[in-house]
């Protein structure tokens, strides 16, 4: 089965521009920290490890905080007018 590659939806076309980084880009980068720095812990867990469980799980629950606050400032930054240069 073959599947189609169609071009970018009309939300995805332009990028911002980079004078619009700020809090939804830096809480998304403390996301992925977060979500790298699960990583070792989780294999751990998966092994039996039950002190690498009790820290996956912990921050799992620091990664659900950090996908709220991405979510919080995406929605906070939307409703800011953009900024003219």
């Amino acid at each position: 089965m073959t599947r189609s590659v169609r071009g970018p939806t009309p939300s995805r076309r332009g990028h911002r521009p980079r004078e619009r980084k700020g809090i939804p880009v830096e809480a998304f980068e403390r996301l992925k920290s977060l979500i790298a720095s699960a990583e070792e812990d989780v294999h751990k867990a998966e092994g039996g490890n039950k002190a690498a469980g009790t820290r996956a799980r912990q921050l799992m629950q620091d990664i659900k905080n950090a996908a709220q606050e991405v979510r919080e400032a995406i929605l906070a930054a939307r409703e800011q007018p953009p900024k003219n240069p």
